[in-house]
């Protein structure tokens, strides 16, 4: 009996899935926002009509990860708009804005993207603290990626995509997550383990104090080092040595 549990606590121990979310940028110190409730900024000029339901509605798949502490929140409306992409020039932490111009403002044809995010941290901290996307609202091209050319389930899909990138999180390698680039392998609008594991990893919900039990392995591509381990893993990892130790000691017994 003892050997059993010995064996199913080593695999649970020492087997377990890693993933391929990235983090935003190089900065080997990248945490995100340091914050855990976020208030994106919306600036409806320009955008559909039902943006903010379409914002709500991706920041609520975000907001349903129970081992993340971040909290996505509509703040205030906003009077940035898109001509602030490259300057950051405005006061908002975050801003969503929307533009019927999309290489004026972004650099970036409408026909290649159909929205685009820029993230910033000033002092280099690894904090960031200042993020826009820009939503493309160009007709100007007939094969521009205008947003409204999207069903409501595709332009919520964008939207998560992006507010992953927004808070810190990069292009990931696994088809059928949100933060893959292209939204390959996507059929609505939940995120994949692989994105709840990233958003964790930047805003993990402190449960066991600097602890964490059993903890998923992400691989993560990016400089940034994973976290290191609790002190409740450490036990975790010698519970198996202590029973196998108990385990010879009453084979010894039973011979004497």
């Amino acid at each position: 009996m003892i050997q059993k549990l010995t064996l199913i606590l080593s695999v649970l121990l020492f087997t377990s899935m890693c993933f391929s979310f990235t983090l935003v940028g190089t900065d080997s110190d990248l945490r995100g926002f340091e914050t855990d409730e976020l208030a994106v900024n919306l600036n409806p000029t320009d955008c559909p009509s039902d943006i903010e339901d379409t914002v709500q509605e991706a920041m609520n798949s975000w907001n349903a990860v129970q081992t993340s502490a971040l909290e996505l929140v509509i703040g205030e409306t906003s009077s940035t708009s898109s001509t602030a992409f490259s300057s950051f020039s405005f006061t908002d932490d975050v801003v969503i804005t929307c533009t019927t111009d999309f290489q004026a403002s972004t650099g970036i044809a409408p026909e290649n993207a159909v929205a685009v995010v820029r993230t910033r941290d000033t002092d280099d901290d690894g904090d960031l603290d200042k993020a826009i996307m820009v939503i493309n609202m160009d007709t100007s091209s007939t094969n521009a990626f205008t947003f409204t050319k999207f069903d409501q389930v595709n332009q919520v899909r964008t939207v998560t995509h992006e507010l992953g990138h927004i808070f810190g999180l990069g292009h990931s390698d696994v088809d059928g997550s949100m933060m893959f680039p292209g939204g390959r392998g996507q059929t609505g609008t939940a995120l994949h383990q692989d994105d709840m594991d990233g958003i964790s990893y930047l805003y993990p919900r402190n449960e066991f104090g600097d602890s964490g039990v059993l903890g998923a392995c992400g691989r993560i591509n990016s400089h940034l080092t994973p976290p290191p381990s609790g002190g409740v893993n450490f036990l975790m990892f010698l519970l198996p040595l202590f029973l196998l130790i108990e385990l010879k000691t009453r084979k010894q017994f039973k011979r004497t």
